[in-house]
């Protein structure tokens, strides 16, 4: 979490910002512990796993809005030509799709953001001056995917798995590597915490192995693709941010 002092409607506030994976920036007066706004309950996708029962409600922050994008729909599939727009579709649909927090399935759910985010161990860099917060962000999908345990004999670790189920890998890909979402797939994002804002949002970053895959020669790509990945971002005084 990142510990900061802003002015919320002429208040000054002791806060402390907790980014998550998920794409939130929840924000806490952190003398008093409260929200600096409000914290809303709100439902979430039912599991259609047997015997699994997620929680029905999951705490969205009103302020500020997602700093990343946040589930999946068909719109989403890669596009960079026609044709891969349709495979990628056609990928698509194999999987359980829906907002965030649609649970993990046996089909295997596409969950945006993914394993890496949003925001990652790397933080946020806060410039007082401004009251700017600056987030290295990914917009990158996993699957999730359960399965039954393998427990047969050829399973040397059989005996270890004390499981309903198990996660079973399955990459966001199609076409040998191509994502399965269009790009960018990263951002440098700045967050007004003054406002509860986002102040601006830009793709950061490039992915050479998607520009240089054999089904895109000749393609036209946008300039930055943007790129996964953990790492931080430190700003200067200046406003300069690395």
């Amino acid at each position: 979490p990142n510990l900061v002092t802003i002015t919320v409607d002429g208040r000054r506030i002791d806060a402390v910002v907790q980014l998550t994976k998920q794409g939130w920036a929840f924000v806490f007066d952190r003398v008093t512990g409260r929200p600096v706004w409000p914290i809303e309950e709100k439902p979430v996708g039912r599991s259609d796993v047997p015997g699994e029962a997620p929680w029905p409600t999951q705490p969205v922050p009103t302020r500020p809005p997602a700093f990343e994008s946040q589930g999946v729909t068909l719109d989403d599939a890669f596009d960079a030509t026609p044709e891969l727009r349709e495979k990628a579709i056609a990928e698509l649909k194999k999987y359980r799709i829906g907002p965030i927090y649609t649970p993990p399935s046996l089909q295997g759910t596409v969950a945006l953001p993914g394993v890496w985010g949003g925001a990652n161990w790397g933080g946020g860099a806060f410039d007082p001056a401004s009251g700017w917060l600056y987030v290295k962000t990914t917009n990158q999908p996993a699957i999730a995917r359960l399965a039954k345990p393998d427990r047969s004999a050829a399973n040397p670790r059989a005996s270890e798995v004390d499981a309903d189920y198990v996660m079973s890998a399955v990459g966001p890909q199609f076409m040998d590597g191509l994502p399965l979402i269009k790009p960018p797939y990263g951002h440098l994002t700045a967050i007004d915490l003054n406002r509860g804002e986002i102040a601006w949002r830009v793709p950061i970053g490039d992915m050479p192995f998607v520009r240089q895959h054999r089904a895109l020669k000749g393609v036209a790509l946008p300039e930055r693709l943007g790129a996964p990945g953990a790492p931080g971002s430190i700003v200067t005084a200046g406003g300069l941010v690395f």
